[in-house]
């Protein structure tokens, strides 16, 4: 279960804004895909019977967020159990969580997320 926070703060602050940091945060989710793309690809057959190609396109949505300079929350679906656990065991260790975080849970936790002010929620 996770405890939202404020994560526009590093975004307010310009901590997320420079080029660099933007790029190294690129090049990081890059890195956690290749290092990672059979875990992906076997978590995500094993929870919707999806494909190999279709394990980069869900990390898509995030690249923009990254690019921009924003801060971003990942809420992967209650019914992608295998797929939520590995991407909240491995985003952390890529990517600064205090700007990107995976949040898991059903409904109850859904409908609480919604009621906090997010710049992108995936």
């Amino acid at each position: 279960m996770y405890t939202p926070s404020p994560r526009s703060l590093p975004f307010r602050k310009g901590l997320t804004r420079p080029i660099e940091w933007r790029k190294h945060q690129l090049l990081q989710l890059a890195r956690m895909m290749q290092d990672n793309g059979d875990a992906f690809a076997e978590s995500l057959a094993k929870d919707l019977g999806k494909p190999r190609i279709e394990t980069y396109f869900s990390e898509i949505p995030l690249l923009g967020a990254i690019a921009a300079g924003c801060c971003a929350g990942i809420k992967p679906s209650e019914l992608a159990p295998h797929y939520a656990e590995l991407l909240a065991d491995l985003l952390p260790k890529y990517l600064d969580s205090n700007d990107y975080r995976v949040m898991t849970g059903a409904v109850a936790e859904s409908t609480k997320l919604l009621e906090f002010q997010c710049q992108f929620d995936f």
